[in-house]
């Protein structure tokens, strides 16, 4: 079983589970990542840069068959054109 994969669907079924065994280990809040906009708080730092996007209107992934633009998740975008289902 590949290591990445594994770790990959153990995080996975804390989202059916709600467990959240990570905390920050300089202040002990478990989402230590707040938006200076709004205030929103996020576990991961990648996920607080990718909520800052819906303040900015940056969409920096574009699709190079229809052009485009999205904030993020591209690649479920681009199954459209390719037609794989989910």
């Amino acid at each position: 079983l590949n290591v990445k994969r594994a770790s990959v669907r153990m995080e996975h079924q804390r989202t059916h589970t709600g467990e959240k065994p990570f905390k920050c280990i300089e202040c002990g809040k478990k989402k230590p990542f707040k938006c200076i906009e709004c205030g929103k708080s996020f576990s991961r730092s990648c996920h607080l840069r990718t909520h800052h996007r819906t303040h900015t209107g940056e969409k920096p992934f574009k699709c190079i068959e229809c052009g485009k633009s999205f904030s993020s998740n591209l690649n479920i975008h681009e199954r459209i054109h390719t037609g794989e289902k989910p």
